[in-house]
């Protein structure tokens, strides 16, 4: 009876199987850590290959969020004017003249 070793894959394979970075495969098992050590060296399984994939997020038409409109509402009255423009008003309004001291 011959006990078959499974393959294992470098970082490099698995990025390029699940189609991602590098970078973006070690967030992914930041997460998730399905693989094994060899020294500094992670090497994965077809089973953490599985796991990864099951792992991975699911971009679906259904999570995509569409453009919210916003209810609008009617006032009664006029809204007062912004300050900004009430000052300038103020400041370029015409200035009275003194009075007489008579």
């Amino acid at each position: 009876m011959t006990d078959t070793l499974p393959k294992l894959y470098t970082m490099e394979e698995v990025a390029e199987h699940l189609h991602v970075s590098r970078r973006k495969l070690q967030d992914l098992i930041r997460d998730y850590p399905f693989y094994r050590c060899a020294g500094r060296r992670k090497l994965f399984t077809p089973h953490d290959l599985s796991q990864l994939i099951q792992a991975l997020p699911c971009h679906s038409n259904s999570t995509i969020r569409g453009r919210v409109n916003r209810p609008t509402t009617r006032y009664a009255a006029h809204t007062s004017k912004s300050p900004l423009t009430e000052l300038q008003e103020l400041l370029t309004a015409r200035k009275r003249r003194k009075s007489s001291t008579q």
